[in-house]
């Protein structure tokens, strides 16, 4: 692109400032043969007029039409590469991202999806920050909800995790059964809950609803950060969201129930 759009340029403008100079010299050979001054004086302003506009469009050729062309090929380039990141990202379903999953609203997605899985490693303060809302869920039995955690009995995962987060395998598997008993002192008769315990590592943190699904991506050090959120829509076409869902159906292979109401 770069070198067709010089060559464009270039070829139409050489031929340009050639013709207004060759015009130029034409009236200069005029004013030097005529010998009405009136006459005269026409040709060599006309002359003038043309061979300076030869030379200030000489000098802009060279000092300022690479410059020019550079400009519009890096602003095309960049705004070509928005335009194709926009693309993939509607194509994903990505519809928002937080530098903070704690600044993020989880109300809506747990109180008005019909069916919410959830994965996270014990989940017990997660759990704790929105009980409320799980009040409110729990409380219609239209709405059903699957839970999956770090079996408590994955002595592998949890060594691992524990290394990762500073504390014990025991202490891990004291907040997965804490989870499971926050939620199981606000359930009712009528709410469908399944909680169950699985033996991979989680990569991420995923809330996946109705209509959209939200993951909070893990640091791989043991440094303790913010994490991330990124919101995603379910898609027309098969975008993330359904890899997601379908990434949670297999997930229930490799899982054992460990609490069902």
């Amino acid at each position: 692109m770069k070198s067709s759009l010089k060559e464009k340029f270039n070829l139409k403008n050489v031929l340009t400032i050639t013709v207004i100079i060759i015009v130029g010299l034409i009236f200069l050979i005029l004013s030097l043969t005529i010998e009405n001054h009136y006459i005269k004086t026409i040709c060599d302003d006309i002359s003038s007029a043309f061979l300076i506009t030869g030379v200030v469009s000489i000098l802009y050729e060279i000092f300022l039409r690479n410059q020019f062309i550079s400009i519009i090929e890096n602003n095309s380039k960049s705004i070509i590469s928005k335009i194709t990141l926009s693309k993939n990202i509607d194509e994903m379903g990505v519809s928002n991202i937080i530098d903070n999953i704690n600044d993020y609203n989880f109300k809506p997605l747990i109180e008005e999806s019909k069916h919410l899985s959830i994965v996270l490693n014990d989940g017990r303060t997660w759990f704790s920050m929105h009980i409320d809302s799980f009040k409110i869920r729990f409380s219609d039995p239209s709405k059903s909800t699957h839970i999956y955690l770090l079996h408590p009995s994955s002595e592998k995962v949890l060594n691992i995790m524990s290394r990762k987060t500073g504390t014990n395998s025991k202490n891990l598997q004291l907040k997965i059964k804490e989870s499971v008993k926050i939620l199981n002192q606000i359930i009712k008769d009528e709410t469908k809950l399944k909680i169950s315990g699985h033996y991979l590592f989680n990569t991420f943190s995923l809330f996946l609803g109705d209509k959209y699904a939200c993951i909070s991506p893990y640091f791989t050090s043991r440094k303790r950060r913010l994490l991330p959120l990124i919101e995603i829509m379910k898609t027309s076409e098969k975008g993330l969201y359904d890899k997601l869902q379908e990434d949670i159906e297999e997930l229930k292979e490799d899982s054992e129930l460990i609490f069902d109401n």
